[in-house]
C-alpha cells in the first residue's frame, strides 16, 4: 500500500506520529503515540480508548476496533487517492459505582468542541481520481516503507509534534512485555484482543483455512503451514517472497488467482495475513513436490519406529490413501530411513537455535546435552527455563534419551551426542545408493572387506591394546585427576572432593556417580585417581582392566 501521513486528535490537541503504512501500525500504536506525547511515558494507558476514523468526502466517523478494520479503512483511503488519515481518540467514560453519599454535581466548563474539517477536507478532497495498485506493488512499497521518517514542520494546526519514537521503541518489545494474561486488568482487555491477533487454528479433522489478521507465531510456523495447506489441497504455491520479513504465495494452476502474503508485526516474529484471494481455479496435483523428505518421515515417524520392517510400498499405499499424494519409490526411501535415524543433538540443536538465538541457549543446551548423570542434566535444563520456560518446555516435549548422555544404554557404551558416524557412512555410498539392491550390497561387501584390512595392518603398529583415541581420553582423564582430594572407605569405594563437588567411585562395580564411566566405558577423572590409590605404581598395567572389552584392540580388529 501506500505511505500515509498520520496524525491524531486527542483532548483538542492534533499530533503528527509521521508517515507509515499498514504493516507497521495499529490501534495500540496510535494510543501508546498519544500518551506518549501527553506524559512522555511510551506505555499503554489504563483508561479504555475508543479509536475513529473520520472520512473527509462523506463527513462520516468510523470506530476502528481491531487490525483488520484498521486494514480495510487504510485501503478505503487508498482508492480514493488520499495521503492523509486523521484518527480520533476519545476516552470512555466509566461510572462510578453508586454510594451512600449524594453525589456532588459539578458544573461543567466548556464543552466537547469538535474537530473543524474545513481546511483540511478541502486539502484532502484535491485529489485527480482513483489509484489501483496490483498485488506485486503491494507487496514491495508495503514492506519498503518500514523505517521511513516523518519531516517535521507546520501545518494549519501550527507546530505539531513527531512521534517517530513511537515506532522505535514499541518494534523493540514483544506484546507479552506489555501484557500478562494473569496480570491483565478488566479494562485492558479490548487492547489486549487488538495485540493478539488472532492465532492460526486447524479446523476440525485438521483442515487448514486462512483469512486476513490470522497470525503465526514466528516465519518458520507459517513455511510449514503453508506447505501443509499446499499438500492437502493438492496445489503447488509458488514463493514469491519468502525470508524473515514477508512471505508471499501463490498458485501455479492455470489461470489461478489464489494468493497469499504476510508479513512480520511490530515485534518482528510474529507473523500475520495481510491480502488474500481464496480462490482456486485448478486441478489437483497428485505428485506434489510440497511432500518432502522430511514431511513423509514427519507423518509416519512412530508408525515405522514401531514397525522397522515396514515395506516402503506400504507407507506410498498410506499416503495416497491418506493424504492423496504419490511420490516416487527413492522418496519412500529416503523418508523411512530419516524416521528410523532417530535423533541427533546437532540436528536438535539446529531446530532449537531458530526459536531461541544465543550464546547462552547454545552453551547450556550442550551443557545438557554432555551431562552424564541426571543432576547435572536438570540443573542445565532448570539455567534454560530460567530464560525461557518456552525453550525448556520445547526440550522436554524430546525424549531424553535421544540426545543427552546421561540417559543413554550404558550397554552401548557410546558417549557421541551427534549422529557422525552414520552420516558418515552414508556419505561412503555416495552415488551408489541410487543403484540397485544387489550393487548397493555388492558395494557395501568390498568395502568392509578393504576397511578390515586396513584396520589390520594399522593395529600392527600399536604399542598398546587400546585404540590410540581410547588411550588419549585416559591420560586426558589421568590429568584431570591431580585436582581431587581422596577418601579411600575400603573394598575399593572412594569419595572424590573437588572444588565443587564430590563423586563416589566402586572399582569393583566399574561405576562413577559422575556417569561418564558407566556410558563411554572409559574411566573418567574420579575413577582414574580411585584406580591410582588402589594399585600404586603398577597402575598403568592395571588400567586396561577398567576399560570396556568393546573398547579394546581386539574388538577393533
Amino acid at each position: 500500500m501506500d505511505i500515509f501521513n498520520i496524525k491524531v486528535w486527542f483532548r483538542n490537541e492534533v499530533y503528527d506520529v509521521g508517515e507509515c503504512d499498514s504493516e507497521h501500525i495499529s490501534p495500540i500504536t496510535l494510543i501508546r503515540a498519544t500518551t506518549d506525547e501527553l506524559n512522555g511515558q511510551n506505555e499503554v494507558p489504563n483508561d479504555d480508548c475508543i479509536v475513529w476514523v473520520q472520512l473527509p468526502w462523506s463527513g462520516e466517523r468510523v470506530q476502528v476496533n481491531s487490525y483488520i478494520e484498521l486494514l480495510d479503512q487504510f485501503r478505503v483511503f487508498e482508492d480514493h487517492g488520499l495521503d492523509t488519515i486523521v484518527f480520533e481518540l476519545e476516552n470512555v467514560y466509566v461510572p462510578n459505582p453508586p454510594g451512600d453519599e449524594e453525589p456532588e454535581v459539578l458544573a461543567q466548563d466548556g464543552g466537547y468542541q469538535p474537530l473543524d474539517w474545513h481546511d483540511l477536507e478541502a486539502e484532502m478532497l484535491n485529489y485527480d481520481g482513483d489509484s489501483e495498485k496490483d498485488d506485486d506493488k503491494d507487496d514491495e512499497e508495503g514492506e519498503a516503507s518500514e523505517g521511513s521518517e516523518a519531516s517535521e514542520g507546520e501545518d494549519n494546526y501550527g507546530q505539531v509534534p513527531i512521534c517517530m519514537s513511537l515506532f522505535e521503541g514499541y518494534q523493540s518489545k514483544s506484546d507479552d512485555e506489555y501484557f500478562s494474561d494473569s496480570e491483565l486488568e478488566p479494562d485492558k482487555v479490548k487492547i489486549a484482543k487488538l495485540m493478539k491477533g488472532n492465532p492460526f487454528k486447524k479446523m476440525v479433522g485438521g483442515e487448514i483455512k486462512f483469512h486476513v489478521g490470522q497470525t503465526f507465531d514466528n516465519a518458520v510456523q507459517m513455511r510449514e503451514i503453508f506447505r501443509e495447506y499446499a499438500i492437502q489441497q493438492g496445489v503447488v504455491l509458488h514463493r514469491v517472497k519468502n525470508d524473515n520479513v514477508r512471505q508471499t504465495y501463490k498458485c501455479l494452476g492455470d489461470g489461478c488467482r489464489w494468493r497469499a502474503h504476510g508479513s512480520h508485526m511490530i515485534d518482528r516474529m510474529t507473523f500475520m495475513i495481510k491480502t488474500l484471494v481464496d480462490e482456486h481455479e485448478c486441478h489437483r496435483v497428485y505428485n506434489n513436490k510440497e511432500a518432502k523428505v522430511k514431511w513423509i518421515a514427519s507423518k509416519f515417524e512412530n508408525l515405522v519406529k514401531a514397525n522397522p520392517s515396514i515395506d516402503i510400498k506400504v507407507l506410498g499405499d498410506l499416503l495416497r490413501e491418506n493424504y492423496r499424494v504419490s511420490v516416487d519409490v527413492q522418496r519412500l526411501y529416503n523418508a523411512k530411513k530419516k524416521a528410523l535415524a532417530g535423533y541427533c543433538a546437532r540436528h536438535i540443536f539446529a531446530n532449537f537455535r531458530l526459536l531461541y538465538k544465543g550464546e547462552h541457549y547454545k552453551k547450556l543446551f550442550w551443557r545438557a546435552t554432555r551431562s552424564c548423570n541426571e543432576f547435572d542434566f536438570n540443573e542445565a535444563m532448570n539455567e534454560i527455563g530460567a530464560i525461557d520456560p518456552a525453550a525448556k518446555s520445547w526440550l522436554q516435549n524430546i525424549k531424553t534419551e535421544h540426545w543427552s548422555r546421561f540417559d543413554y544404554d550404558p550397554i552401548v557404551r557410546c558417549d557421541h551426542v551427534t549422529n557422525n558416524m552414520t552420516e558418515a557412512f552414508n556419505s561412503m555410498l555416495g552415488s551408489h545408493k541410487a543403484k540397485s539392491y544387489l550393487e548397493l550390497l555388492e558395494f557395501i561387501r568390498r568395502m568392509v572387506m578393504r576397511k578390515f584390512q586396513e584396520r589390520k595392518d594399522e593395529c600392527e603398529q600399536w604399542n598398546s591394546v587400546l585404540p590410540p583415541r581410547v588411550n588419549a581420553k585416559i591420560m586426558k582423564n589421568s590429568k584431570e585427576s591431580r585436582l581431587f582430594t581422596i577418601i579411600a572407605a575400603g573394598n575399593g569405594e572412594y569419595e572424590l572432593l573437588g572444588p565443587t563437588e564430590g563423586y563416589g567411585v566402586k572399582l569393583m562395580e566399574y561405576s562413577c556417580q559422575c556417569g561418564y564411566w558407566q556410558i563411554s566405558g572409559i574411566p573418567c577423572s574420579h575413577a582414574m585417581t580411585a584406580i591410582s590409590h588402589y594399585y600404586g605404581k603398577s597402575v598403568m598395567q592395571k588400567i586396561t582392566d577398567f576399560v570396556h572389552q568393546s573398547l579394546s584392540k581386539s574388538a577393533y580388529l
